[in-house]
Protein backbone atom coordinates (compact mmCIF):
# COMPACT_ATOMS: atom_id res chain seq x y z
CA UNK A 1 0.00 0.00 0.00
CA UNK A 2 1.28 3.28 -1.01
CA UNK A 3 0.19 6.69 -1.61
CA UNK A 4 -1.36 9.64 0.68
CA UNK A 5 -2.63 9.23 4.12
CA UNK A 6 -6.56 9.36 4.18
CA UNK A 7 -8.48 11.86 5.77
CA UNK A 8 -12.14 11.19 6.53
CA UNK A 9 -13.44 8.26 8.94
CA UNK A 10 -14.66 6.64 5.53
CA UNK A 11 -11.61 6.60 3.73
CA UNK A 12 -9.80 4.97 6.92
CA UNK A 13 -12.75 2.41 7.02
CA UNK A 14 -11.77 1.53 3.35
CA UNK A 15 -8.23 1.11 3.99
CA UNK A 16 -9.11 -1.04 7.57
CA UNK A 17 -11.50 -3.37 5.08
CA UNK A 18 -9.19 -3.90 2.40
CA UNK A 19 -6.00 -4.49 4.62
CA UNK A 20 -8.46 -7.63 6.52
CA UNK A 21 -9.03 -8.82 2.79
CA UNK A 22 -5.84 -9.34 2.28
CA UNK A 23 -4.50 -10.47 5.27
CA UNK A 24 -5.23 -14.03 5.03
CA UNK A 25 -6.08 -15.46 8.53
CA UNK A 26 -9.12 -17.59 10.06
CA UNK A 27 -9.30 -14.15 12.15
CA UNK A 28 -8.24 -10.45 11.28
CA UNK A 29 -9.17 -7.87 13.20
CA UNK A 30 -7.46 -3.96 12.72
CA UNK A 31 -8.11 -1.13 14.66
CA UNK A 32 -7.50 2.71 14.30
CA UNK A 33 -7.35 5.65 17.01
CA UNK A 34 -7.18 9.56 16.48
CA UNK A 35 -8.05 11.82 19.48
CA UNK A 36 -10.53 9.03 21.07
CA UNK A 37 -12.35 8.86 17.40
CA UNK A 38 -12.41 4.82 16.66
CA UNK A 39 -12.92 2.48 13.59
CA UNK A 40 -12.23 -1.20 13.64
CA UNK A 41 -12.40 -3.61 11.01
CA UNK A 42 -12.43 -7.29 10.89
CA UNK A 43 -12.86 -10.27 9.00
CA UNK A 44 -11.46 -13.71 8.37
CA UNK A 45 -11.51 -16.84 5.88
CA UNK A 46 -12.98 -18.50 8.68
CA UNK A 47 -16.45 -18.53 9.31
CA UNK A 48 -17.55 -15.30 12.46
CA UNK A 49 -17.34 -16.80 15.85
CA UNK A 50 -20.14 -16.32 18.30
CA UNK A 51 -19.01 -13.47 19.93
CA UNK A 52 -17.86 -10.50 17.75
CA UNK A 53 -14.54 -11.07 16.65
CA UNK A 54 -13.50 -7.22 18.09
CA UNK A 55 -14.67 -8.54 21.38
CA UNK A 56 -12.06 -11.28 22.14
CA UNK A 57 -8.75 -11.27 23.35
CA UNK A 58 -6.04 -11.96 21.06
CA UNK A 59 -2.64 -13.56 22.10
CA UNK A 60 0.08 -10.35 21.14
CA UNK A 61 3.24 -12.07 22.34
CA UNK A 62 6.20 -10.31 22.77
CA UNK A 63 4.45 -6.70 22.46
CA UNK A 64 3.95 -8.19 26.30
CA UNK A 65 7.09 -6.51 26.85
CA UNK A 66 5.76 -3.04 26.83
CA UNK A 67 3.43 -3.89 29.63
CA UNK A 68 6.27 -5.44 31.37
CA UNK A 69 8.52 -2.07 30.81
CA UNK A 70 5.72 0.05 31.58
CA UNK A 71 5.75 -1.83 35.27
CA UNK A 72 9.42 -0.88 36.16
CA UNK A 73 8.60 2.40 34.66
CA UNK A 74 6.20 2.57 37.51
CA UNK A 75 8.21 1.12 39.99
CA UNK A 76 11.39 3.56 39.19
CA UNK A 77 8.55 6.54 38.97
CA UNK A 78 7.72 5.65 42.67
CA UNK A 79 11.31 5.48 43.76
CA UNK A 80 11.71 1.89 44.63
CA UNK A 81 13.68 0.88 41.76
CA UNK A 82 16.49 2.64 39.52
CA UNK A 83 17.13 2.72 35.92
CA UNK A 84 20.90 1.18 36.90
CA UNK A 85 19.89 -0.84 40.22
CA UNK A 86 20.73 -4.67 39.40
CA UNK A 87 18.59 -7.01 38.54
CA UNK A 88 20.65 -9.67 40.80
CA UNK A 89 20.20 -7.47 43.61
CA UNK A 90 16.37 -7.48 43.23
CA UNK A 91 15.84 -11.18 43.15
CA UNK A 92 17.16 -11.23 47.16
CA UNK A 93 19.90 -13.50 48.56
CA UNK A 94 19.90 -15.59 45.73
CA UNK A 95 21.07 -13.46 43.47
CA UNK A 96 24.18 -12.93 45.12
CA UNK A 97 26.11 -15.29 43.03
CA UNK A 98 29.68 -15.23 41.79
CA UNK A 99 30.70 -13.88 38.56
CA UNK A 100 32.87 -11.46 36.97
CA UNK A 101 32.67 -8.06 37.65
CA UNK A 102 31.78 -6.90 34.47
CA UNK A 103 30.30 -9.13 32.63
CA UNK A 104 28.23 -11.26 35.80
CA UNK A 105 24.62 -11.28 36.78
CA UNK A 106 25.65 -8.26 38.95
CA UNK A 107 26.50 -6.15 36.35
CA UNK A 108 23.10 -6.17 34.52
CA UNK A 109 20.81 -3.61 35.59
CA UNK A 110 17.14 -3.59 35.03
CA UNK A 111 17.91 -0.89 32.19
CA UNK A 112 19.67 -3.00 30.23
CA UNK A 113 17.29 -6.08 30.38
CA UNK A 114 14.36 -3.92 29.49
CA UNK A 115 16.37 -2.56 26.00
CA UNK A 116 18.11 -6.09 24.84
CA UNK A 117 21.56 -4.66 26.06
CA UNK A 118 22.05 -7.08 29.10
CA UNK A 119 24.25 -9.30 26.95
CA UNK A 120 21.99 -12.42 27.67
CA UNK A 121 20.54 -14.85 24.84
CA UNK A 122 17.46 -15.05 23.36
CA UNK A 123 16.72 -17.98 25.13
CA UNK A 124 18.66 -20.19 27.89
CA UNK A 125 20.86 -22.72 26.27
CA UNK A 126 18.85 -25.75 28.10
CA UNK A 127 15.25 -24.07 26.89
CA UNK A 128 15.57 -26.29 24.24
CA UNK A 129 15.38 -29.67 24.84
CA UNK A 130 12.46 -29.16 26.64
CA UNK A 131 11.06 -27.07 24.36
CA UNK A 132 11.31 -29.06 21.04
CA UNK A 133 8.28 -31.64 21.63
CA UNK A 134 6.03 -28.98 22.02
CA UNK A 135 7.91 -26.27 19.06
CA UNK A 136 4.63 -25.90 17.32
CA UNK A 137 2.31 -25.32 20.22
CA UNK A 138 3.17 -24.82 23.99
CA UNK A 139 7.51 -24.79 24.11
CA UNK A 140 7.88 -22.35 27.05
CA UNK A 141 5.18 -23.89 29.46
CA UNK A 142 7.58 -26.49 30.69
CA UNK A 143 10.32 -24.09 31.90
CA UNK A 144 9.51 -22.53 34.78
CA UNK A 145 10.08 -19.23 36.39
CA UNK A 146 12.78 -20.67 38.76
CA UNK A 147 14.66 -22.01 35.92
CA UNK A 148 14.83 -18.84 34.03
CA UNK A 149 16.62 -17.27 37.59
CA UNK A 150 18.81 -20.18 38.06
CA UNK A 151 19.87 -19.46 34.34
CA UNK A 152 20.53 -16.09 34.68
CA UNK A 153 21.99 -16.44 37.81
CA UNK A 154 24.69 -19.23 36.30
CA UNK A 155 28.30 -17.89 35.72
CA UNK A 156 28.03 -17.13 31.95
CA UNK A 157 30.54 -18.76 29.68
CA UNK A 158 30.81 -16.14 26.77
CA UNK A 159 28.33 -12.96 27.17
CA UNK A 160 28.92 -10.06 26.04
CA UNK A 161 29.29 -6.87 28.07
CA UNK A 162 26.24 -5.70 29.59
CA UNK A 163 25.28 -2.16 27.38
CA UNK A 164 27.85 -3.15 24.81
CA UNK A 165 25.61 -5.12 22.07
CA UNK A 166 21.82 -5.08 21.63
CA UNK A 167 20.71 -8.78 20.87
CA UNK A 168 16.51 -9.51 21.21
CA UNK A 169 16.10 -11.77 24.51
CA UNK A 170 13.20 -12.81 25.29
CA UNK A 171 15.44 -14.76 28.26
CA UNK A 172 15.94 -10.77 29.41
CA UNK A 173 12.48 -9.54 28.90
CA UNK A 174 11.45 -12.45 31.77
CA UNK A 175 14.35 -11.93 34.22
CA UNK A 176 13.07 -8.16 34.33
CA UNK A 177 9.54 -9.18 35.53
CA UNK A 178 10.69 -12.07 37.96
CA UNK A 179 13.23 -9.67 39.23
CA UNK A 180 10.21 -6.49 40.17
CA UNK A 181 8.17 -9.28 41.69
CA UNK A 182 10.81 -10.46 43.47
CA UNK A 183 11.72 -6.78 44.37
CA UNK A 184 7.36 -5.87 45.69
CA UNK A 185 7.05 -9.59 47.07
CA UNK A 186 4.05 -9.65 45.00
CA UNK A 187 3.43 -12.50 41.37
CA UNK A 188 4.06 -10.44 38.44
CA UNK A 189 0.87 -11.68 37.26
CA UNK A 190 -0.79 -9.62 40.09
CA UNK A 191 1.81 -6.81 40.14
CA UNK A 192 1.31 -6.23 36.47
CA UNK A 193 -2.80 -5.74 37.30
CA UNK A 194 -2.11 -3.19 40.41
CA UNK A 195 0.02 -0.76 39.03
CA UNK A 196 -0.26 -1.11 34.79
CA UNK A 197 -4.04 -2.52 34.00
CA UNK A 198 -5.96 -0.76 36.53
CA UNK A 199 -4.41 2.49 36.19
CA UNK A 200 -4.91 2.01 32.97
CA UNK A 201 -8.72 0.56 33.08
CA UNK A 202 -7.73 -2.42 31.23
CA UNK A 203 -10.03 -4.77 32.44
CA UNK A 204 -10.38 -6.89 29.19
CA UNK A 205 -6.56 -7.79 28.88
CA UNK A 206 -5.29 -10.56 30.59
CA UNK A 207 -1.91 -12.56 31.65
CA UNK A 208 -3.64 -16.38 31.29
CA UNK A 209 -6.03 -17.98 28.82
CA UNK A 210 -9.80 -17.68 30.30
CA UNK A 211 -8.39 -15.03 32.90
CA UNK A 212 -9.14 -10.78 32.91
CA UNK A 213 -7.47 -8.38 35.44
CA UNK A 214 -10.72 -7.17 37.56
CA UNK A 215 -10.78 -3.76 39.14
CA UNK A 216 -12.44 -4.41 42.57
CA UNK A 217 -10.80 -0.94 44.28
CA UNK A 218 -10.04 2.37 43.13
CA UNK A 219 -6.35 2.25 41.46
CA UNK A 220 -4.72 3.95 45.07
CA UNK A 221 -6.12 1.16 46.85
CA UNK A 222 -5.06 -1.73 44.71
CA UNK A 223 -1.34 -0.12 44.67
CA UNK A 224 -1.65 0.77 48.68
CA UNK A 225 -2.23 -2.86 49.06
CA UNK A 226 1.29 -4.22 47.53
CA UNK A 227 4.38 -4.99 49.74
CA UNK A 228 7.02 -2.59 48.13
CA UNK A 229 9.70 -5.05 49.22
CA UNK A 230 12.73 -4.96 51.43
CA UNK A 231 14.74 -2.77 48.93
CA UNK A 232 13.65 0.73 50.12
CA UNK A 233 13.79 3.47 47.67
CA UNK A 234 16.90 3.64 45.78
CA UNK A 235 18.27 6.93 43.98
CA UNK A 236 17.08 6.93 40.10
CA UNK A 237 20.45 6.94 37.97
CA UNK A 238 21.10 10.35 36.23
CA UNK A 239 19.12 11.42 33.36
CA UNK A 240 16.56 9.41 33.20
CA UNK A 241 16.62 5.76 31.42
CA UNK A 242 18.81 7.30 28.70
CA UNK A 243 22.12 7.30 31.25
CA UNK A 244 22.18 3.35 31.78
CA UNK A 245 22.33 2.43 28.66
CA UNK A 246 24.99 2.83 25.38
CA UNK A 247 25.43 2.37 21.96
CA UNK A 248 24.23 -1.03 20.92
CA UNK A 249 26.48 -2.82 18.43
CA UNK A 250 24.16 -5.85 17.75
CA UNK A 251 22.36 -6.39 14.26
CA UNK A 252 18.81 -6.68 13.97
CA UNK A 253 15.36 -5.71 11.27
CA UNK A 254 14.83 -2.90 13.85
CA UNK A 255 13.62 1.00 12.99
CA UNK A 256 15.89 3.17 11.07
CA UNK A 257 17.29 5.61 13.31
CA UNK A 258 15.75 9.43 13.39
CA UNK A 259 15.13 12.42 15.80
CA UNK A 260 12.24 11.67 18.23
CA UNK A 261 8.99 13.31 17.51
CA UNK A 262 7.93 13.24 21.01
CA UNK A 263 7.57 16.83 22.53
CA UNK A 264 6.30 15.76 25.49
CA UNK A 265 8.65 18.30 28.11
CA UNK A 266 12.14 17.37 29.82
CA UNK A 267 15.35 18.43 27.68
CA UNK A 268 17.47 16.40 24.89
CA UNK A 269 21.19 16.05 25.73
CA UNK A 270 23.36 13.50 24.56
CA UNK A 271 24.96 11.74 27.23
CA UNK A 272 28.86 10.09 26.72
CA UNK A 273 29.89 6.53 26.98
CA UNK A 274 29.79 6.87 30.69
CA UNK A 275 31.18 3.04 30.18
CA UNK A 276 29.02 1.24 28.21
CA UNK A 277 30.66 1.63 24.41
CA UNK A 278 28.89 5.17 22.78
CA UNK A 279 26.42 7.63 21.90
CA UNK A 280 23.15 8.05 23.25
CA UNK A 281 20.35 9.72 22.79
CA UNK A 282 16.96 10.55 24.78
CA UNK A 283 14.11 13.52 26.11
CA UNK A 284 12.70 12.96 29.42
CA UNK A 285 10.53 14.86 31.70
CA UNK A 286 12.07 15.00 35.37
CA UNK A 287 11.20 12.06 37.15
CA UNK A 288 10.97 13.12 40.46
CA UNK A 289 7.75 13.37 42.04
CA UNK A 290 6.51 15.57 44.98
CA UNK A 291 6.07 13.82 48.09
CA UNK A 292 2.59 12.31 48.40
CA UNK A 293 0.77 13.22 45.34
CA UNK A 294 2.22 11.10 42.89
CA UNK A 295 3.02 13.58 40.16
CA UNK A 296 5.80 15.72 39.33
CA UNK A 297 4.18 18.95 39.50
CA UNK A 298 2.30 18.24 43.04
CA UNK A 299 -0.80 18.42 41.58
CA UNK A 300 -2.93 15.62 43.45
CA UNK A 301 -3.02 12.41 41.34
CA UNK A 302 -6.32 12.54 39.89
CA UNK A 303 -6.03 15.76 39.19
CA UNK A 304 -6.19 16.66 35.33
CA UNK A 305 -6.87 13.13 33.95
CA UNK A 306 -10.10 11.65 32.40
CA UNK A 307 -12.31 9.51 34.60
CA UNK A 308 -11.46 5.86 33.93
CA UNK A 309 -14.52 3.27 34.20
CA UNK A 310 -14.57 0.03 36.18
CA UNK A 311 -14.51 -3.01 33.53
CA UNK A 312 -17.60 -4.96 33.78
CA UNK A 313 -17.34 -8.29 35.75
CA UNK A 314 -16.04 -11.37 34.31
CA UNK A 315 -15.34 -14.46 34.94
CA UNK A 316 -12.06 -14.62 37.25
CA UNK A 317 -8.20 -15.90 35.76
CA UNK A 318 -8.31 -19.19 35.72
CA UNK A 319 -4.81 -21.57 36.73
CA UNK A 320 -4.86 -23.11 33.24
CA UNK A 321 -6.58 -23.51 30.17
CA UNK A 322 -10.12 -24.72 30.31
CA UNK A 323 -12.09 -25.71 26.91
CA UNK A 324 -15.83 -23.78 27.10
CA UNK A 325 -18.60 -25.14 24.63
CA UNK A 326 -19.76 -22.53 22.17
CA UNK A 327 -16.80 -21.97 19.64
CA UNK A 328 -16.42 -22.63 16.38
CA UNK A 329 -15.02 -25.11 14.92
CA UNK A 330 -12.65 -24.40 12.12
CA UNK A 331 -12.31 -28.38 11.54
CA UNK A 332 -14.10 -31.10 13.60
CA UNK A 333 -11.59 -31.64 16.79
CA UNK A 334 -10.65 -28.05 16.56
CA UNK A 335 -9.10 -26.54 19.88
CA UNK A 336 -11.88 -24.96 21.73
CA UNK A 337 -11.31 -21.49 23.33
CA UNK A 338 -12.72 -19.73 26.76
CA UNK A 339 -15.54 -18.27 24.84
CA UNK A 340 -13.44 -14.83 24.99
CA UNK A 341 -10.33 -15.85 23.97
CA UNK A 342 -9.61 -16.35 19.62
CA UNK A 343 -8.07 -19.10 18.72
CA UNK A 344 -5.10 -19.52 16.85
CA UNK A 345 -3.94 -21.53 14.06
CA UNK A 346 -1.56 -22.90 12.51
CA UNK A 347 0.64 -21.89 9.07
CA UNK A 348 -2.05 -23.64 7.08
CA UNK A 349 -4.83 -21.86 8.74
CA UNK A 350 -7.03 -24.51 9.57
CA UNK A 351 -5.08 -26.31 12.15
CA UNK A 352 -6.01 -24.72 15.62
CA UNK A 353 -3.58 -24.46 18.04
CA UNK A 354 -3.80 -23.95 22.21
CA UNK A 355 -3.64 -21.31 23.77
CA UNK A 356 -0.43 -20.00 24.45
CA UNK A 357 1.25 -20.73 28.16
CA UNK A 358 3.87 -19.16 29.11
CA UNK A 359 5.35 -20.93 32.10
CA UNK A 360 8.42 -18.88 33.38
CA UNK A 361 8.44 -16.62 30.78
CA UNK A 362 5.29 -14.96 31.12
CA UNK A 363 6.83 -11.05 31.78
CA UNK A 364 7.95 -11.79 28.12
CA UNK A 365 4.93 -12.88 25.74
CA UNK A 366 1.88 -13.71 28.49
CA UNK A 367 -0.97 -10.62 27.99
CA UNK A 368 -3.30 -11.44 25.76
CA UNK A 369 -6.42 -8.35 25.23
CA UNK A 370 -9.23 -7.14 23.27
CA UNK A 371 -8.44 -4.48 20.58
CA UNK A 372 -10.39 -2.16 22.38
CA UNK A 373 -8.22 -2.60 25.16
CA UNK A 374 -4.77 -2.45 22.89
CA UNK A 375 -6.07 0.64 21.31
CA UNK A 376 -6.69 2.14 25.03
CA UNK A 377 -3.04 1.08 25.57
CA UNK A 378 -1.94 2.92 22.86
CA UNK A 379 -4.02 5.66 23.37
CA UNK A 380 -2.56 6.48 26.85
CA UNK A 381 0.76 6.29 25.37
CA UNK A 382 -0.42 9.50 23.14
CA UNK A 383 -1.91 11.00 26.02
CA UNK A 384 -0.07 10.16 29.15
CA UNK A 385 -1.49 13.49 30.77
CA UNK A 386 -4.88 11.99 31.05
CA UNK A 387 -3.78 8.77 33.04
CA UNK A 388 -2.65 8.73 35.83
CA UNK A 389 0.92 6.90 34.92
CA UNK A 390 1.77 10.22 32.76
CA UNK A 391 5.41 10.38 34.30
CA UNK A 392 5.85 6.45 33.31
CA UNK A 393 4.79 6.74 30.17
CA UNK A 394 6.33 9.63 28.88
CA UNK A 395 9.61 7.60 30.31
CA UNK A 396 9.31 5.17 27.58
CA UNK A 397 8.54 7.28 24.55
CA UNK A 398 12.11 8.57 23.50
CA UNK A 399 14.59 6.96 21.64
CA UNK A 400 17.47 5.96 24.63
CA UNK A 401 20.17 4.00 22.18
CA UNK A 402 20.95 2.98 18.51
CA UNK A 403 21.95 -0.49 17.34
CA UNK A 404 22.43 -2.55 13.92
CA UNK A 405 24.82 -2.10 11.13
CA UNK A 406 26.08 1.72 11.19
CA UNK A 407 24.05 2.08 14.36
CA UNK A 408 20.96 3.16 12.06
CA UNK A 409 18.10 1.95 14.31
CA UNK A 410 16.98 3.36 17.35
CA UNK A 411 14.95 2.01 20.25
CA UNK A 412 12.89 3.87 23.48
CA UNK A 413 12.90 1.70 26.75
CA UNK A 414 10.07 -0.24 25.09
CA UNK A 415 9.39 0.44 21.69
CA UNK A 416 10.92 0.07 18.00
CA UNK A 417 11.29 3.62 16.65
CA UNK A 418 11.31 4.18 12.75
CA UNK A 419 11.29 7.72 11.13
CA UNK A 420 8.59 8.44 9.34
CA UNK A 421 7.00 11.92 6.55
CA UNK A 422 4.55 12.37 9.05
CA UNK A 423 6.52 11.76 12.52
CA UNK A 424 8.54 8.56 14.04
CA UNK A 425 6.46 5.60 14.36
CA UNK A 426 6.71 3.69 17.58
CA UNK A 427 5.34 0.09 17.30
CA UNK A 428 6.13 -3.62 18.83
CA UNK A 429 5.15 -6.79 17.09
CA UNK A 430 4.56 -10.20 18.72
CA UNK A 431 3.94 -13.86 17.46
CA UNK A 432 2.54 -16.70 19.39
CA UNK A 433 2.33 -20.39 17.96
CA UNK A 434 -1.18 -19.58 16.26
CA UNK A 435 -1.58 -15.31 16.15
CA UNK A 436 0.60 -12.23 15.23
CA UNK A 437 0.11 -8.54 16.49
CA UNK A 438 1.32 -5.14 15.47
CA UNK A 439 0.88 -2.34 18.11
CA UNK A 440 2.01 1.06 16.67
CA UNK A 441 1.64 4.84 17.30
CA UNK A 442 2.62 7.93 15.58
CA UNK A 443 3.00 11.00 18.57
CA UNK A 444 3.22 13.60 15.72
CA UNK A 445 -0.14 12.81 14.93
CA UNK A 446 -2.12 11.65 17.52
CA UNK A 447 -2.53 8.56 16.00
CA UNK A 448 -2.91 4.45 16.98
CA UNK A 449 -3.23 1.21 15.11
CA UNK A 450 -3.95 -2.69 16.34
CA UNK A 451 -3.72 -5.40 14.14
CA UNK A 452 -4.22 -8.55 15.00
CA UNK A 453 -4.16 -11.92 13.33
CA UNK A 454 -5.24 -15.76 14.56
CA UNK A 455 -2.33 -17.22 11.85
CA UNK A 456 0.91 -18.21 12.41
CA UNK A 457 3.67 -16.59 11.06
CA UNK A 458 4.48 -18.25 7.35
CA UNK A 459 7.52 -16.98 5.22
CA UNK A 460 5.03 -15.99 2.02
CA UNK A 461 3.03 -13.92 5.28
CA UNK A 462 0.84 -11.06 3.85
CA UNK A 463 0.14 -9.93 7.51
CA UNK A 464 3.01 -8.16 8.12
CA UNK A 465 3.81 -6.99 4.85
CA UNK A 466 0.13 -5.31 4.82
CA UNK A 467 -0.12 -3.94 8.49
CA UNK A 468 3.00 -2.23 8.40
CA UNK A 469 2.47 -0.64 4.77
CA UNK A 470 -0.91 0.36 6.55
CA UNK A 471 0.82 2.58 9.61
CA UNK A 472 1.58 5.09 6.96
CA UNK A 473 -1.49 5.43 5.06
CA UNK A 474 -3.76 6.17 7.67
CA UNK A 475 -3.87 9.54 9.18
Amino acid sequence: MTGPAAGSGADVASLLESAVAVADAPDVVIGWSRHGERVIRSGGTAQPPPLPREQLRYEIGSASKTFNTLLLSALVAEGTVSWCTPAAALLGPVGRAPGRPDRGPSAVSVLHLATHTAGLPRLPADFYPRAVPRWTTNPYADYPAERVIDAFLRPPRRRHRPGSRWRYSNFGASVLGHALAAHTATPWEQLLHARVLVPLALGDTATAPGGTAVRSRPPEEEAAALPVGPAGPLTEGRGGPAAGIGRGNGRGNGAAAADDADAGGGRRREIGSDGLGGRQIGQYPAAGRAPGTGRSDGRPAGSGTRTLAAPADVDAPADGWAPTAGRRLAEPGQVRGSGRDAVGHGRDGRTPVPPLLMGGFAPAGSVRATPHDLLAFLEAQLEPETTPLENELRALRGPVLRRGFGHRHTHTVSWFHRPGERGAVLFHAGATSGQQALLAFRPATGTAMVALSTRRFRASDPFPRVVHGLIDQLP
